[in-house]
């Protein structure tokens, strides 16, 4: 763009009476009679080509547009230049710094198995329910154990164990009692062998609470009243007692089987069980039979005897799992004797139940366990009544070994060896 001169009165003053005085010329010239030659014609045209050659030469330097617009004939400012306005452009994007989602947190392993029913027995079966029922006090009491691991089986799956007492003291047929118990992981196998074993012999059919429920009411040294059921993955069992001091009255007992349809449709809602808690790393694979545990030829040879007999072993009435539940975590017991006759040994494996060896010393505390070593894991042995208990703590897991206490140590270690290669350890 060129760019705009800048105004000069005396020279615009000048251009502007010579363009006058041409036209003026014209003018005079035009108002003459009419031109009877060319050449008059000739001048007027000569005269206008000169005012075009004056404007073109000055319109090249600029000054004929100042000399001619309204600004150099009335004396005004010039206009302002012209100025380009750039279109807006829009702003560029901001970029926001861009976060990593967290990380997950994983909670940590238990270090002990875990309950994996989703309720609780405050819940499903509370202090105030079963004074009521019953109409009798009672107190929360906590089962007590047997001397052997595989009793802990139902706690080891995750088991809800709800029990009362009236005065505190479970198993005591002399005291009013309401427990309720329920197995995660129960198969329909397992529930089967249970009702139609021994301990449910001659029980009422109960398929208007759930299919293949049963219930078993006696009044006998009291009165006695349990309920049975497998509701989607979870074995239930619902009992009460009243000694032969009291009685329910029909109200009562109906009451009760109220409580167990209420119980029945709750747990019926629950989600699948949780994971069967494991330990870390590596963990014992437990047993299913005897011979899982140690064989014959096994005994035999560690014990230096002629015959083995399995004289008592997991399942039917000695199953310390309500459902029969224990391959479920390879929990076993079994005991053999030698030529028939007193002398025997036994052997039991609970994989994952190392926790509950503490829980179980406790318990008993005519038992003075010590620590001993040349075992692989923890290893603990006390003496009772002849007999000498080995207890191994190892890969998350609990073995138990029953010798006679005139075992040598060497026989102990051997036999120790034996089980834990066969179960894992």
């Amino acid at each position: 763009m060129n760019p705009q001169p800048e105004f000069d009165p005396a020279r615009s003053d000048a251009i502007r009476r010579m363009l006058v005085e041409t036209v003026a010329a014209e003018q005079r010239s035009g108002a003459a009679s009419v031109p009877s030659s060319t050449p008059g014609h000739s001048r007027r045209r000569a005269g206008i080509i000169v005012v075009v050659a004056v404007l073109t030469a000055l319109v090249g330097s600029g000054t004929a547009a100042l000399a001619l617009n309204g600004s150099a004939w009335f004396g005004a400012a010039p206009p302002a230049p012209a100025t380009t306005t750039a279109a807006p452009t829009s702003p560029a994007p901001t970029v926001l710094p861009t976060t990593a989602p967290p990380t997950p947190t994983v909670a940590p392993n238990p270090v002990a198995p875990v309950i994996r029913v989703p309720s609780t027995c405050e819940a499903l079966l509370s202090l105030t329910d079963a004074e009521a029922i019953l109409g009798l006090p009672v107190v929360p009491v906590a089962v007590e154990s047997f001397d052997n691991p595989v009793f802990y089986t139902d706690r080891r799956l995750g088991a809800l164990d709800c029990s009362f007492s009236g005065e505190g003291a479970s198993f005591d047929n002399s005291q009013p009692s309401f427990s309720l118990k329920i197995v995660p992981g129960v198969t329909a196998e397992q529930y089967d062998s249970v009702v139609q074993g021994e301990g449910w012999t001659g029980s009422t059919p109960e398929d208007g609470i759930a299919p293949g429920a049963a219930s078993q009411c006696v009044t006998r040294n009291g009165y006695f009243c349990a309920f049975i059921a497998l509701v989607g993955d979870y074995g239930v069992v619902f009992d009460e007692r009243v000694p032969a001091t009291s009685d329910l009255t029909a109200d009562q007992r109906e009451q009760i089987r109220q409580s167990f349809t209420s119980l029945v449709a709750t747990v019926g809602a629950f989600p699948a069980p949780a994971p069967l808690w494991q330990p870390e790393g590596a963990t014992l694979t437990g047993a299913t039979t005897c011979e899982e545990l140690a064989s014959d030829d096994e005994l035999l040879s560690r014990f230096g005897a002629d015959e083995v007999n399995i004289f008592k072993s997991d399942g039917g009435e000695y199953d310390f799992s309500g459902f029969h539940a224990g391959p479920n975590v390879g929990a076993f017991w079994c005991s053999w004797d030698f030529d028939r006759s007193t002398s025997g040994v036994s052997a039991s494996v609970l994989p994952g139940g190392a926790s509950y060896f503490a829980e179980f010393r406790d318990a008993d505390p005519s038992l003075s366990w010590t620590a001993v070593t040349g075992y692989p894991g923890e290893a603990y042995v006390a003496d009772s009544e002849g007999t000498t208990r080995l207890s191994i703590l190892i890969d998350g897991g609990w073995v138990e070994l029953k010798v006679p206490t005139a075992t040598s140590d060497d026989t102990l270690r051997g036999f120790a060896a034996t089980v834990l290669a066969n179960v894992g350890g």
